[in-house]
């Protein structure tokens, strides 16, 4: 079946525009010829079979045979990537046809008038200039920078140009490539994330490991973005091997069904620690069912509030649940949110020479429980983290510890209910105040979803139900500590 063209949008190049229109015609004047039109052997080199359809089918005509042409793909471009959820591998193999590449034909539309040869120069001096410039050499990037307009006074503008026209040059060759549709076959169809021209295959779906190479990579796994990328340039017979070859190798020994029944039972800092040892490890640790559990047991409400939504996260992500469980928001819940707050208070002296001032420093912590439960106690500094950490229980009973409930939507934590717990003993109504805080959930480089970033604090009146903000020049954000014995959800 014909797959639509793709619309054309305001902001495609003009001599793209005018290729779709073509392309689109010529579709039209072949639904208007019989569906059994026998394509003419070209002369040259190419006999017979290079030209026939893989399977038994109806004949390809001539009008489709010229459009397959000009999306060829050459053997040393690569197609842009696209990412296609649940996509089944077929292959239909194309009529190779003598005609334009995608590349040519792209070069073709959009190309520069021919430049002068002192303003070419002027140019590629101007280059080394940026070049000199991003890599910290300001002194021979002025120097650069001064020759490049003492050649031609409008070099930048130039450059601008040059680079722009050549950005256009590109999207116009990968959207000659996307527009390659599948043929009419009655056997063997194309399916939309791979076809194969002239001898080439263009994937367009992302990186699945299949069934069928399990023999070599022993792993069934969607992958996207970046290590999609890497992954296509392992070679296909990976292994352990020892660091000294005359040692013996246990682990070698061990079906990759088994490596990954092991891995399922680890948490993600250790499967990632596991991924770092090789090529194989890496292709072991991205199995979907290790990182399926991990997705399917931490986003639950309180951390998503449907429980349904779970799918579009998936979906959104292209089913690569490794990317679901890193990109995602979630709050940590196998450690403590903790903020250093100081601040200064003035002494008194005897000696009125001398000003006595006192740095005052208190820890907030915060623990987050799966139920949507969760604690924040203030300390002074009489009580250091590692003694308070152990001690971060429901159970627990001391001043200035409050417990509440959480829940997250997008980035934000919302934090409610905050109420002394030893009032929780005897009546709720014993207690007049309660405390809310909302909080902004963000990333450091080094780690994911541990800083937060109070945005308000509030008293509310539990009576009538008044709020009221409090001051927080003092505070600082929260910034995530891994305890082992805490579980991860």
């Amino acid at each position: 079946m014909q797959r639509p063209p793709p619309k054309v949008t305001d902001e495609e190049p003009e001599e793209l525009k005018h290729f779709r229109e073509a392309w689109k015609a010529e579709v039209q004047q072949r639904k208007i010829q019989t569906h059994t039109v026998q394509s003419a052997v070209p002369s040259g080199s190419h006999d017979a079979s290079t030209h026939a359809v893989s399977g038994p089918g109806p004949a390809i005509d001539q009008t489709t045979g010229k459009r397959r042409e000009s999306l060829r793909a050459t053997g040393s471009t690569s197609p842009e990537r696209r990412f296609v959820a649940g996509a089944k591998h077929a292959s239909v193999t194309l009529p190779a046809q003598p005609g334009p590449s995608s590349e040519t034909l792209a070069s073709q539309t959009i190309d520069l008038a021919p430049l002068g040869r002192v303003l070419q120069s002027a140019i590629d001096v101007y280059r080394r200039a940026i070049q000199h410039e991003q890599g910290g050499n300001l002194d021979e990037a002025l120097r650069l920078y001064r020759q490049a307009f003492r050649m031609d006074d409008n070099v930048d503008k130039a450059h601008r140009k040059v680079e722009k026209l050549e950005e256009l040059r590109i999207q116009a060759k990968k959207a000659s490539i996307a527009t390659a549709t599948t043929v009419e076959s009655g056997a063997d169809v194309a399916s939309p994330s791979e076809v194969i021209i002239d001898g080439k295959t263009l994937d367009l779906s992302p990186l699945f490991i299949s069934t069928d190479e399990k023999r070599t990579y022993g792993v069934d796994a969607v992958v996207t973005g970046k290590l999609a990328d890497l992954l296509e340039t392992f070679p296909k017979d990976l292994g352990f091997q020892p660091e000294d070859e005359k040692a013996k190798l246990h682990i070698q020994k061990l079906p990759d069904e088994l490596l990954i029944d092991v891995l399922r039972r680890l948490d993600h800092t250790s499967v990632e620690r596991f991924a770092t040892v090789n090529k194989k490890a890496r292709m072991i640790s991205l199995d979907s069912t290790i990182w399926r559990e991990f997705v399917h047991e931490t986003y639950k409400p309180p951390q998503i509030p449907d429980e349904r939504d779970i799918k579009n996260f998936v979906q959104h992500y292209l089913y690569d649940y490794r990317r679901v469980y890193i990109e995602q928001p979630r709050l940590r819940l196998d450690g403590v949110y903790i903020a250093v707050c100081h601040y200064v208070r003035q002494g008194l002296s005897q000696n009125a020479w001398v000003n006595i001032s006192h740095l005052i420093t208190y820890h907030r912590f915060l623990r987050f429980f799966p139920d949507g439960q969760v604690i924040s106690l203030l300390a002074n500094e009489e009580m250091t983290p590692q003694q308070i950490i152990p001690l971060l229980k429901s159970s627990l009973r001391m001043k200035g510890m409050t417990i509440g409930n959480w829940r997250l939507e997008g980035t934000t934590v919302y934090i409610t209910d905050l109420i002394d717990p030893s009032s929780l003993d005897v009546s709720r109504t014993s207690k007049r105040y309660a405390f809310q805080m909302t909080l902004s959930l963000r990333s450091r480089p080094l780690g994911r979803w541990n800083k937060l970033v109070m945005s308000t604090y509030e008293t509310v009146n539990i009576e009538t139900g008044e709020t009221e903000l409090l001051p927080l020049k003092h505070d600082r954000p929260f910034w995530f500590s891994k305890v082992r014995s805490y579980s991860a959800y």
